[in-house]
């Protein structure tokens, strides 16, 4: 394949693209449109200033899309760090109700045991009272 051919080959791959493909990309296509310049010919009087335009307009569109990657890594970047601060909050918390729960099943424990020294306290001197009597 000969260098012209694989130039518009290249040309029409960003050219030709669907508007569904575009929007994808994060690129407006009303901006695209204006600044695409078809290949019509190998005429060599226009050709270069045609060629020059052509390459142009894909660099400007690499560069619209370079932006809008660095755009959305920022955006993901971002909301990375804000949920991993979320989730650190949320562990710190959990590790703070996990602490609160032992002591509220400490205490019903230490509840558990004064009933049952109170019911058994109860229990004897009641009985001693009645084989007394």
């Amino acid at each position: 394949m000969g260098q012209h051919a694989r130039w518009t080959l290249l040309f029409h791959r960003f050219s030709v693209k669907s508007e569904p493909d575009l929007k994808l990309w994060g690129v407006n296509m009303s901006q695209t449109e204006n600044s695409l310049v078809p290949f019509a010919s190998r005429d060599k009087g226009n050709g270069g200033d045609q060629l020059d335009k052509a390459g142009q307009s894909i660099l400007n569109l690499l560069q619209e899309a370079a932006g809008v990657a660095e755009k959305n890594s920022r955006h993901a970047l971002d909301m990375a760090q804000k949920l991993s601060h979320q989730l650190r909050a949320a562990e710190e918390r959990i590790i703070d109700l996990e602490a609160e729960v032992e002591t509220h099943r400490d205490r019903a424990e230490r509840a558990e045991q004064w009933l049952h020294k109170i019911y058994t306290e109860i229990e004897e001197r009641f009985l001693r009272q009645e084989l007394g009597s």
